[in-house]
């Protein structure tokens, strides 16, 4: 049995190296998706900001538009600076009784949102 284990142990040539390279190959496989995960994650963060920042001008720009509702002119376009971005407000006389808002928020590009709203005309108008 002695015999047979120093056969064994002695004639290993260049399998030490296979081992090696399986291992280094996957332990760099790892180390490249786990870089690769928090690349993405941090793009991911970067993206919610400007989602949340969006937002908000158009929620500050909206609660404008209804506090001066009976103020301003709806057959012009009102363009609103904020410290984080600008709002672009745009209406449309959708039929008799509702006027179509339209909020354009802008950051730095390429970052835009746009949404409409359907407001109702009042009656004593």
């Amino acid at each position: 049995m002695k015999k047979l284990l120093r056969y064994l142990v002695n004639d290993q040539t260049g399998s030490t190296f296979v081992y090696l390279f399986y291992l280094s190959t996957i332990i760099l496989l790892f180390t490249i998706a786990i870089i690769t995960q928090l690349e993405n994650e941090q793009t991911i963060s970067t993206l919610e900001i400007e989602q949340l920042q969006l937002n908000m001008i158009h929620q500050l720009t909206y609660q404008t538009m209804i506090n001066d509702w009976d103020q301003i002119d709806h057959s012009e376009t009102y363009t609103y600076v904020y410290p984080n971005g600008r709002a672009k407000v745009s209406f449309k006389l959708d039929n008799e009784a509702f006027y179509k808002m339209t909020i354009i928020a802008t950051r730095e590009p390429p970052y835009q949102k746009i949404k409409t709203y359907q407001l109702e005309i009042s009656q004593s108008n």
